[in-house]
């Protein structure tokens, strides 16, 4: 039996599915139309700078809730207080110490939350155009990572409630790491024990973030041709690494 042409990509009908007027925009609405648009232009540097401006919103509006507030350093406090930390640090050395804190939250928040969301894009991006590079050249590392951007539209989402969150309600009633009740550790979990291990890994389980997941996984299949399932296992393996890893960072925190 001959095996079947693989099915190629018609530029042509995706250009013309591209001049849709701001297509990416829709993507909540009309994913098919914004994955067309990003195949058949990329425009890899302004999705990238999306991205990152949504991934700033909620550290953006939890530094100025704050500073409405009692101050980022009450904030840090409180959770220093639910992991057990705030006791280990000297006496003498709290004020120096929460000093340091307050003016590295207010420097690292900001710069790691792009940067997580870069790192987890290209990571994705890359690893599948590493994969299928002998079968699917159409799948060009731009087009791979803008239909990630795109296919992230439900993390967008999820930032925007959250910086709402942050922005209605006092910091000192909510959980700041895990603001939208979108996932099991939130429903279950409150106080110090939302800083578990079992509430960590429960945490990965988060509506908007596997929604995401398997928005990623359709548009890097579809820029690669379809009928593979390399973007799926690549996208969730790499959800379910990063669920691993921070579940034993939260044994071994609360081992020490």
């Amino acid at each position: 039996m001959s095996a079947q042409p693989l099915p190629q990509l018609h530029l042509p009908s995706l250009r013309k599915r591209e001049q849709r007027p701001r297509a990416r925009i829709l993507a909540l609405v009309d994913a098919d139309a914004a994955f067309a648009a990003a195949i058949a232009r990329p425009l890899v540097v302004l999705s990238l700078l999306v991205a990152g401006l949504f991934a700033v919103l909620p550290p953006a509006a939890f530094l100025a809730s704050a500073h409405r507030g009692d101050g980022v350093e009450s904030v840090l406090r409180d959770e220093l207080r639910k992991s057990g930390r705030f006791d280990k640090i000297p006496v003498d050395k709290r004020d120096q110490v929460m000093g340091l804190m307050v003016t590295g939250t207010a420097i690292a928040l900001p710069l790691g939350a792009v940067a997580k969301r870069w790192l987890a894009l290209l990571v994705c991006a890359g690893v599948c155009v590493a994969l299928l590079r002998g079968t699917r050249p159409q799948l060009t590392l731009a087009r791979a990572v803008a239909v990630a951007v795109v296919g992230a539209a439900p993390l967008y989402v999820h930032d925007v409630v959250a910086a709402l969150t942050f922005c209605a309600f006092d910091l000192h009633s909510i959980d700041p790491q895990n603001p939208v009740a979108s996932n099991p550790s939130a429903w279950l979990f409150a106080g110090k024990a939302t800083r578990s291990a079992l509430a960590v890994f429960l945490r990965g389980f988060d509506f908007f973030e596997l929604w995401g997941c398997a928005w990623i996984a359709v548009g890097l299949t579809r820029a690669a041709g379809g009928r593979t399932q390399v973007p799926v296992v690549v996208v969730f393996g790499a959800h379910f690494l990063s669920m691993a890893l921070g579940t034993a960072g939260a044994a071994a925190g609360g081992a020490s």
